[in-house]
């Protein structure tokens, strides 16, 4: 009932995971609380994956030794009208003692979700929750080549050429990739680096932390090029970049994380 909602929430953004019946049965049997927003006879509107946690002994000495007190983490809460969202933070402060919400939400997603300020104060009660953003994961290039074409059915307006290089790094040797667009197509293929000085390559190079960036979208190329993270050789270079790197969604949800 709520893959079909989850599917259409992470369709089109980078880094989401496909999740088969046997992801799904998993996830369901694992974790430990689900809830599930549904109006008799209609689509699922919202859905929550949450679990409870007891605090460590020192992370409450480091609260001032006060005794330890359970924490929410979200796994997951997808919803897509304004109620559902309601009724499922409703049922996150109906948790009595609850002070620390754990989330790898992204602060974007956070804020659409509502939990900002919703769970500072809810109704007079006295409720108030301190949301924690956690780190998520780190990105690592294993095969260069291989993410550009994948991309590359992306980018059916590119005509041109284009070198894209990942500078040396980790004892690992600099990684060239030739994109070639014209009207039948783009060819992606692997090369030996040319000559940084070679005025008639275009290059975008940038080490693999700029490139990991860049590949599912948290910086666009654009923006990686203001802050010096990647460079370009040329003018049409930068074009070139900007037209292929746009800024992306990465969502990737803690259900997914191994």
């Amino acid at each position: 009932r709520i893959r079909q909602l989850y599917e259409a929430f992470a369709t089109g953004r980078t880094l989401h995971g496909v999740r088969d019946d046997k992801r799904w049965k998993y996830l369901l049997d694992h974790v430990r609380y689900c809830r599930v927003v549904q109006r008799p006879g209609q689509e699922v509107e919202g859905y929550l994956l949450y679990e409870l946690r007891a605090r460590s002994l020192m992370e409450s000495s480091d609260m001032g030794g006060e005794p330890r007190s359970p924490y929410i983490r979200i796994v997951e809460l997808l919803a897509k009208t304004p109620e559902a969202r309601r009724a499922l933070i409703g049922h996150l402060a109906g948790h009595n003692g609850i002070t620390h919400i754990e989330t790898t939400m992204t602060l974007d997603d956070l804020t659409a979700s509502g939990l900002v300020g919703t769970l500072q104060y809810e109704g007079g009660t006295g409720f108030a929750a301190q949301i924690d953003i956690v780190p998520t994961v780190m990105i690592k290039i294993i095969d260069f080549e291989a993410i550009l074409s994948a991309l590359s059915v992306q980018w059916p307006r590119f005509h041109g050429r284009l070198e894209v290089r990942v500078t040396e790094a980790e004892n690992r040797a600099a990684q060239s990739v030739r994109l070639e667009g014209n009207a039948q197509g783009i060819v992606v293929s692997a090369q030996a680096p040319s000559c940084p000085n070679d005025a008639e390559n275009d290059l975008l190079e940038g080490s693999p932390g700029a490139w990991a960036q860049l590949l599912v979208g948290f910086r666009s190329a654009e923006d990686a090029l203001a802050l010096g993270i990647v460079k370009a050789s040329s003018d049409r270079s930068r074009q070139l970049a900007t037209l292929l790197f746009p800024a992306r969604d990465p969502f990737l949800p803690a259900a997914d994380h191994f």
